[in-house]
């Protein structure tokens, strides 16, 4: 009888899994895949590749504006669009948006940019289902905009929690009825895949008020049951949970969310700091992990619970179209963030090893983007090309159309020239860089790039990619940025602020040499390529297995290791976690260190040195000395901002002096630069958390990098393309590592042929994009 019974229902299940694979094959849409092509990954859409530049915008209601578009290139669009359940008529407002798109070409490619929020009343009907703050309420204390603390108000805003389960339950049907009620649309045949958009600013993360002075958050019964769940399974037993957090939680129940005073690595955007929290879990500005994980394990929660919600949905995607589509979300920021509170930064890992989502996405960076500066990518983008996925930049460039007054303030042109200039800038990166990215028209209104010189300019820059792809992909970079995401959760805000926002923006692009980026896991992966310099970030806590790699890597071909402030401290396979004894074992230095706030700048002590040499004694290097222009904290046109370094606290340096690079603390005079091959490699060590880029490029240099420019301008390449943008007027010289025709591909002008070097000139806020191959 049981034998018969469960003969049934494999036989129901069979059928079911029939019917379930019948209809995946039938399911109706542009089937779509990620393809690996010299190491970089190329989106195919039924069957053809798809320009990396694409577009994005909230009205697309003027039928002239689209068909300027196409005329640019464009085939590429992500129309937004939401659920029913949260606007009754979303499916019917995102049929006549794909219709005026497929009118005027029919042959469009569409990812849907579909919003999983819950309508308000859901979350009136629900509040034990939102975010709370510590104040136990749901409603928010906010201002206007990140990095604004002044006048709060307390508003009736209510913000669903990502960890609750309603939310995620009624989202997927809501989500599973749009996909269907698409693939059975007469546009359903173009879309390529989903986007999935929640939360604050349409990108997955966590209300914050940017100022925890008034409340932190997520005290919900969700997130509280998330967080149990989390230690649960890194723990098991109540006893190791005990043992690893030292604090009055001594069992799975009584697992809680950890206060505004036990918080001591998140420091508020715009926050006034009187004083350092110190507590028995820190060792200074870090995070001590022999002491606590109490606070390290809460962030850790707070962002995979935005991973888990990504996740999901991507899965559900997935099955109900049997793969054919592709799946995308916001996450992985690693600049321009506030890295713990946020939970966009912290489990970029645990998504790319899902299987369930096929790219990542963040806008650019927002500071420091006018005439003369840059935007760049917030995560390692090549991390994405090892593993068949796509990294996708929002490129908001606000052109002189753009509609929003205060963008005037930031980042805004002020002409038609000027807006090209700046467009080329921004997709010059991407170009050489191997990513993609969409325009994006960051307003309720459109119209951001219509006019004839953008267009013209857009349509230039599609051919450029379709070059590219041509001539495949040749890389250039010799130079590895590597950032360390475990790290995250055992340094403060500010100290993040430093090694990855500020210098990644202000700094990096100005090397005068191509890098690409990753993070330290990458260093395990065969398809990693192999460079002459690795740059770790932030590598303050790596594991067992991730040393072994690093070192690998490093002996593989006799590359060269700058390591920044406090590499490889905490060691999670170890006892005890922290110890400086990892640092020596890692990177070959004599390392000690001194407590209390210190300044981190140094100076040349002595310029004999090869890392050293040629650096000016007469200037601080290890603190920001760039200001900063066009960003949230700019209130006029025009506006300068002078960027404070945070404090440091320990203090490394090196005793063993005979170790020194010829720099020295200013105030301590403790030698802060070093050099050694103790470790089997050559290893450079810097003790600051923020590097100039002319102490980048003394690196470079001595790691046998080959130097393409050395004006500090913003400069890219790869082995086909350069692209130069004057951060000042004057004459300009480029170097590259063999002969090639330079061809300026908008002015329609050769450079030179058979040509290493060139001497031109380049106004401030102009950009040249040169093709090495000759004319394209």
């Amino acid at each position: 009888m049981k034998r018969s019974f469960l003969c049934i229902c494999m036989l129901i299940m069979g059928i079911l899994t029939i019917r379930t694979d019948a209809a995946a094959q039938a399911f109706n849409c542009l089937p779509s895949e990620i393809r690996t092509e010299n190491g970089v990954s190329v989106l195919y859409a039924g069957g053809a590749p798809v320009t990396p530049m694409s577009f994005c915008s909230r009205n697309n209601s003027d039928p002239q504006y689209v068909r300027g578009l196409l005329e640019a290139g464009v085939r590429l669009h992500f129309p937004i669009c939401d659920t029913d359940w949260k606007d009754p008529q979303g499916f019917e407002k995102l049929s006549a948006l794909a219709h005026r798109i497929l009118a005027l070409d029919p042959q469009a490619v569409l990812i849907l940019r579909l919003s999983l929020d819950p309508p308000r009343q859901w979350m009136e009907d629900n509040p034990g289902e939102c975010t709370t703050f510590e104040n136990g309420s749901p409603r928010m204390i906010i201002n206007t905009k990140i990095g604004r603390t002044w006048d709060p108000v307390l508003t009736d805003e209510l913000k669903f929690s990502l960890a609750s389960r309603a939310w995620q339950d009624k989202a997927e049907e809501a989500l599973t009825d749009f996909v269907l009620k698409v693939a059975a649309s007469d546009f359903g045949s173009r879309v390529a895949g989903y986007f999935f958009t929640a939360s604050e600013t349409e990108e997955w993360y966590y209300t914050v008020t940017y100022d925890r002075r008034y409340h932190a958050h997520d005290f919900s019964r969700p997130m509280l049951d998330y967080f149990r769940e989390y230690v649960r399974r890194k723990y098991g037993t109540d006893e190791k949970l005990a043992a690893a957090w030292r604090n009055d939680v001594r069992s799975f129940e009584a697992v809680r969310v950890p206060q505004l005073a036990e918080r001591t690595l998140y420091t508020g955007v715009g926050e006034l700091i009187t004083r350092r929290y110190d507590s028995h879990s820190t060792f200074g500005t870090l995070a001590n992990p022999d002491c606590s994980e109490f606070e390290s394990d809460y962030y850790r929660a707070l962002n995979e619970s935005v991973a888990d919600a990504i996740i999901r949905f991507g899965r559900k995607v997935k099955e109900l179209s049997g793969g054919k589509l592709i799946t995308g979300a916001f996450y992985g920021y690693l600049t321009c963030v506030v890295y713990h509170e946020m939970g966009i930064t912290g489990a970029a890992a645990k998504i790319q090893d899902s299987g369930a989502l096929d790219f990542l996405a963040s806008p650019s960076t927002y500071f420091n983007r006018p005439p003369g500066g840059q935007s760049t990518a917030r995560s390692p983008f090549s991390s994405y090309n090892l593993r068949r996925m796509l990294w996708f930049t929002e490129e908001d460039t606000r052109t002189v159309l753009s509609d929003y007054g205060n963008w005037a303030h930031w980042s805004q042109a002020h002409s038609t020239a000027e807006s090209c200039e700046m467009l080329k800038r921004d997709m010059g990166k991407i170009l050489t860089r191997h990513y993609h990215a969409w325009w994006f028209e960051n307003s309720s209104k459109d119209k951001w790039y219509h006019d004839p010189g953008m267009l013209a300019t857009m349509k230039r820059i599609q051919e450029l990619f379709g070059a590219s792809q041509r001539l495949g992909y040749r890389r250039a970079a010799e130079i590895a940025m590597v950032a360390s995401e475990p790290s995250i959760f055992y340094t403060d805000q500010e100290s993040l602020r430093d090694m990855l926002m500020w210098q990644r923006q202000l700094e990096f692009e100005r090397i005068g040499a191509p890098y690409d980026y990753y993070y330290v896991r990458d260093l395990a992966d065969p398809a990693m390529p192999d460079y002459k310099l690795y740059v770790f970030l932030n590598a303050i806590c790596l594991s067992d297995s991730e040393r072994v790699a690093v070192t690998a890597k490093l002996k593989k071909n006799g590359a060269t290791a700058l390591w920044l402030y406090a590499p490889g401290l905490i060691d999670p396979d170890r006892e005890p976690k922290l110890n400086v004894a990892w640092m020596k074992e890692l990177t070959g230095f004599d390392l000690a260190y001194k407590r209390g706030s210190f300044h981190p700048r140094f100076v040349v002590d002595d310029p004999r040195h090869p890392l050293s040499a040629g650096l000016p004694r007469d200037r601080f290097f290890g603190q920001p000395d760039r200001v900063l222009f066009g960003s949230f904290e700019t209130k006029a046109p025009g506006w300068l901002i002078e960027l404070a370094p945070a404090l440091t606290d320990p203090l490394f340096y090196l005793a063993d002096s005979s170790q020194s690079a010829g720099g020295l603390y200013f105030e301590e005079r403790l030698p802060a630069l070093g050099e050694t091959d103790r470790a089997g490699y050559r290893s450079l060590w810097i003790g600051a958390k923020y590097v100039q880029a002319e102490l980048l490029r003394a690196a470079a240099r001595r790691a046998g990098v080959h130097i393409y420019s050395e004006s500090g301008d913003t400069f890219t390449a790869d082995g086909d393309f350069a692209v130069i943008h004057g951060s000042t007027g004057g004459t300009k010289t480029l170097r590259f590592p063999e002969a090639v025709d330079l061809y300026e591909v908008f002015e329609g002008k050769y450079y030179g042929k058979k040509v290493r070097e060139v001497t031109f000139p380049l106004e401030f806020g102009k950009t040249k994009v040169f093709c090495l191959r000759g004319k394209i």
